[in-house]
C-alpha cells in the first residue's frame, strides 16, 4: 500500500502528470516562449511503417487566440507528407477532458485527442483529420497508418512558420505567430 502512495505522489509531481490542464502542463508560454511540440520521422521509421504518410507534424498553442473562459485553448498544427514538401496546417479548438484534451479542428477539417506523456505528448486522430495545404487538401490521416503521434519538447523552429518550407526551416508552421 505504501508503494502504490509513493508512485501516485510521484506522478502527481511529474509535470506532465500535474494538477491542471493540459494547456497549464504543457502549452502555457514559459520565460516569454510558448513550447512547441514535433516530431520528423527518420528513413529508417518510414520504412519499418510503408502505410504511414507523415514524414513531420508539429503542434503549439496559438498565441493569438489564446483561452476561453471555458478552459479550452487554440492550437496550431501541421504536418508534411512522406513524398511531397507541401505543408498542411490547420488550428484547432481544444476542450480539457480528463488530463488530456479534445480538439477540433478549424473548416470541419476533423478531430484528435492530446494526451500528457512524461516525455511530450499523445495526439491521436479520431475518425477523420484532413486539413487544408497552400495547393490542396491532405488526405484523411486516419485512413492510414498516421493515427497516433508521439510529438516531443523541440526548439522553436520546430513551429516556426516556415516549417517544412525548402528555402526556410528544415524542421515545423505555426498560424498567427509571430515569426
Amino acid at each position: 500500500m505504501r508503494a502504490i502512495a509513493t508512485l501516485a505522489f510521484a506522478l502527481a509531481a511529474t509535470p506532465a502528470f500535474a494538477a491542471g490542464s493540459l494547456y497549464d502542463s504543457h502549452f502555457a508560454e514559459r520565460g516569454g516562449a510558448w513550447p512547441c511540440y514535433a516530431r520528423t520521422y527518420d528513413k529508417a521509421h518510414l520504412s519499418a511503417h510503408p502505410d504511414q504518410k507523415v514524414r513531420q507534424f508539429f503542434a503549439t498553442a496559438n498565441a493569438a487566440e489564446g483561452r476561453d473562459g471555458d478552459g479550452a485553448f487554440y492550437l496550431a498544427f501541421g504536418f508534411v507528407l512522406r513524398d511531397s514538401d507541401e505543408r498542411f496546417s490547420s488550428e484547432a479548438r481544444c476542450t480539457p477532458r480528463g488530463d488530456g484534451a479534445a480538439c477540433q479542428t478549424e473548416g470541419d477539417g476533423g478531430s484528435f485527442t492530446l494526451a500528457p506523456r512524461p516525455d511530450g505528448v499523445l495526439l491521436e486522430v479520431d475518425d477523420f483529420l484532413a486539413v487544408e495545404g497552400p495547393e490542396t487538401f491532405s488526405p484523411d490521416l486516419a485512413e492510414s497508418d498516421d493515427r497516433a503521434f508521439r510529438l516531443y519538447p523541440s526548439e522553436a523552429g520546430a513551429c516556426a512558420h516556415d516549417w517544412g518550407d525548402p528555402g526556410g526551416s528544415s524542421v515545423g508552421p505555426s498560424l498567427n505567430r509571430p515569426g
